[in-house]
């Protein structure tokens, strides 16, 4: 006999369609609902409980194949925002009810905190694993003509350039160098070669 006692859903490829995650897409889930101890069905319904653009939108499960003691429920989860939050509610054929999130099983509603997650990934384009990325902080590449001109802002402690850069102390975020996108612009020239290929 199976170890299982209450129904159970997780990230898993078991319990969530493996794959990558685009928006619009689909992803089939689904929840294992033991029998009672009775032998018969656990579940009457199963219900999917998702948030969908800040409002819950509900979706039937339908239940499918079984284990020796259990039964296996489907559901299909659009993918509309980025992020989405779900959860299932659990009709049981004794007449209790129940919510499963990602913290358990409860005999009470719920806020979203602790629902299940899925996420719609962002897929990069094909040449981006090729290429080389710099990632230049402004403040400290180069200060432009204008620099020394401009005006320290009023949460900062102003640095000399060619000072000693300290990662601790008092203030020490809030240095700034008055490094600047001109700045940047004016050394294109150099950022160019940084990203030439070398010769062999």
């Amino acid at each position: 006999m199976s170890s299982l006692r209450v129904p159970h859903h997780d990230g898993s490829e078991a319990f969530a369609q493996p794959g990558a995650r685009n928006l619009g897409d689909t992803v089939r889930l689904r929840v294992l609902v033991p029998d009672l101890a009775d032998g018969s069905p656990g579940a009457e319904h199963v219900v999917l409980r998702s948030v969908r653009d800040g409002e819950p939108e509900l979706t039937a499960a339908t239940p499918g194949g079984r284990t020796e003691d259990a039964t296996w429920w489907h559901v299909d989860l659009l993918l509309v925002n980025r992020t989405t939050r779900y959860r299932f509610f659990i009709s049981g054929t004794d007449g209790s009810y129940h919510w499963l999130n990602a913290e358990g099983l409860h005999d009470r509603d719920l806020s979203d905190a602790g629902d299940f997650l899925v996420r719609a990934e962002d897929h990069p384009p094909a040449w981006v694993p090729d290429q080389v990325a710099y990632q230049i902080f402004p403040d400290r590449f180069a200060p432009s003509a204008a620099a020394a001109e401009r005006e320290t802002p009023g949460w900062a402690v102003r640095q000399e350039w060619s000072g000693p850069v300290r990662d601790n102390g008092k203030h020490v975020e809030d240095h700034w160098f008055a490094g600047d996108l001109d700045g940047i612009i004016e050394r294109l020239d150099h950022i160019v070669e940084l990203v030439r290929p070398c010769s062999t």
